[in-house]
């Protein structure tokens, strides 16, 4: 049954960004927020739980973005209303991101949001605070107790646990069923992109919404306040870690062949077939940016 969570205003072409953490999704929300300016809402995850549980009022929005798992998505029946995007990465990059940003805890980074973690999230930083990621023993240990407890779920082949139209049920690690399905999910999406081609997807955004932004669209403000602990090229801790990262690396290979991959030629020719009978109108003033 579809629950009244979000719906389209009708001024633009709805979209749903899923937005995978640390996949360059502050350029794609500022891309997003000049393309449908007012008629967007980012950082939907703020507001999706709240209006669900019937805490807080329905919002109206042609484009809406967020962290929120596709599963959660297709379950409160959005995706008959919005066709969805999502933008991949590189797995091991973007694992050593995503770890990077939570070690910033341990360095005393944003003791504010650290206060308001939920218990899983603050285990986590706590199991990286003793974690020496030169050592191949304190890197087994740090997969071992985080499995254990249940916590894995945060960095164990989260691309595929985010696209994957059935929730992985927690307390097990992503399995081959699980990419299987977050492959033919992603065959029904309407745009997939991948972070090392941003200009691609704002491209294919534009084509979608029959509206261009601006220029500059894609510029998003990067927050670097994280830790630097781990390297993308220390080469044990990627062997150790390799089981968080494997199903995700099959995942962005397979995308690689989809027709509906983000071009950067296919998006401009697009655009030129769509503004040339109107002149190149549908251009919009450039939306503030938006921090991911």
């Amino acid at each position: 049954m579809r629950r009244e969570i979000f719906t389209p205003i009708g001024e633009t072409a709805p979209i749903f960004y899923l937005h995978i953490p640390k996949t360059s999704g502050s350029a794609q929300n500022t891309a997003i927020s000049a393309i449908w300016q007012d008629s967007a809402i980012i950082h939907a995850e703020s507001w999706f739980n709240a209006i669900r549980d019937r805490v807080a009022p329905p919002m109206r929005a042609d484009a809406v973005s967020g962290h929120i798992a596709y599963a959660s998505w297709r379950f409160t029946g959005l995706s008959d209303l919005y066709p969805a995007a999502t933008v991949l990465r590189d797995p091991w990059t973007r694992l050593v991101s995503h770890i990077n940003w939570m070690d910033r805890f341990n360095l005393g980074i944003d003791a504010g949001t650290q206060a308001r973690l939920a218990p899983s999230h603050t285990r986590i930083v706590t199991a990286l605070e003793s974690t020496d990621f030169d050592d191949r023993d304190s890197l087994a240990a740090l997969v071992a107790k985080l499995t254990e407890a249940g916590d894995d779920g945060l960095f164990d082949n989260l691309q595929v646990r985010m696209v994957t139209p059935q929730d992985a049920p927690k307390g097990r690690p992503v399995g081959e069923a699980d990419l299987d399905r977050a492959r033919a999910a992603l065959r029904d999406f309407a745009i997939v992109g991948l972070s090392d081609d941003q200009v691609a997807f704002r491209h294919a955004l534009e084509a979608h919404a029959r509206r261009r932004g601006a220029a500059a669209a894609s510029e998003g403000k990067v927050n670097t306040a994280r830790s630097q602990r781990l390297s993308a090229g220390n080469a044990v801790a990627r062997e150790v870690l390799t089981p968080w990262w494997q199903h995700d690396a099959q995942l962005v290979a397979s995308v690689r062949k989809l027709p509906n991959r983000a071009r950067r030629d296919r998006g401009l020719a697009r655009m030129r077939r769509i503004l040339a009978p109107i002149g190149g109108a549908g251009l919009s003033r450039h939306a503030p940016t938006q921090p991911s």
